[in-house]
């Protein structure tokens, strides 16, 4: 059950701020091309498909109403037209070490989603590993999604990560997709202006691509306090139908959430579904 005041939900009525390339350009500073269209099934395979036939880091690719948005493990999401900020972009992944360091590409473009919606819409983002955005609903200690990322190698003249950001900026209580998402201008109680959030999303993304991939124990520094999964019990899904149950109790350099089992032995988990679990006393 999602608790929003009268005025979130005024606010979530009101009609989305278009989106403006040049804007969103302007605010994320130098490095970013930026394009906005009004429809498309998916950003990321637009994107990935443009960087198959030509070189494109530093594409962005921005929709107004996605169709048929991919999140991982192939899961398919749509939301109503103008209720998400929907973008992709392409990351250089051609240089040396950049192979080995992919999969930290994804937490590092958490830590940036967190940072921007903290910045430009003064709520407090956490992330759950690896890269879910999670924001309090307002129920006691209740948090729901707000946002998720996908990553894909986009194979080419010059390789290219291709990260896609999908972010719940102006959803009515009715619209979330299940009972554990939630969106920002639900807990805000403000319309959400999607020009600027994205701008800020892509200018915290330099920052963290400063790091990328040479430094990622940098990156892991700034991730570590944003994440809400350390020190949680938590229930890891694994491949091949395993689960992991323990206490997350660090994140290590390579990316993979470290979980001490009760038996006091501690497994480095690269891939897998984490579920919070409640503590009962």
């Amino acid at each position: 059950m999602f608790v929003c005041s009268s005025r979130a939900s005024v606010a979530a009525m009101e009609p989305p701020t278009d989106l403006d390339a040049a804007r969103i350009a302007d605010l994320a500073g130098a490095g970013w091309s930026v394009e906005v269209v009004a429809e498309t099934g998916s950003t990321n395979a637009d994107l990935v498909a443009r960087c198959a036939s030509a070189p494109c880091p530093g594409a962005v690719l921005v929709a107004e109403r996605q169709t048929a948005g991919r999140g991982r493990h192939g899961r398919v999401w749509t939301a109503p037209p103008g209720g998400t900020l929907t973008m992709s972009v392409a990351v250089d992944a051609s240089g040396p070490g950049a192979g080995d360091a992919l999969g930290w590409l994804p937490l590092a473009t958490g830590v940036a989603v967190a940072r921007a919606v903290t910045r430009v819409n003064g709520v407090d983002a956490r992330l759950k590993w690896p890269n879910d955005v999670l924001l309090p609903t307002g129920s006691a200690g209740g948090v729901g999604k707000v946002a998720g990322i996908l990553a894909e190698l986009a194979p080419g003249p010059r390789p290219c990560a291709v990260v896609g950001i999908g972010i719940n900026t102006g959803l009515r209580a009715d619209d979330l997709p299940v009972d554990t998402a939630t969106s920002v201008n639900l807990v805000s109680g403000a319309t959400v202006d999607r020009s600027d959030l994205a701008g800020a999303v892509l200018a915290e993304l330099t920052e963290e691509l400063a790091d990328w991939p040479g430094d990622t124990a940098a990156i892991a520094e700034r991730y570590r306090p944003l994440c809400a999964t350390l020190s949680r019990a938590v229930r890891v899904e694994l491949p091949g139908d395993r689960t992991l149950e323990g206490v997350a109790v660090d994140v290590d350099d390579l990316g993979r959430v470290v979980v001490e089992t009760p038996d006091g032995t501690s497994t480095a988990v690269a891939a897998g579904d984490v579920t919070h679990l409640r503590v009962r006393g």
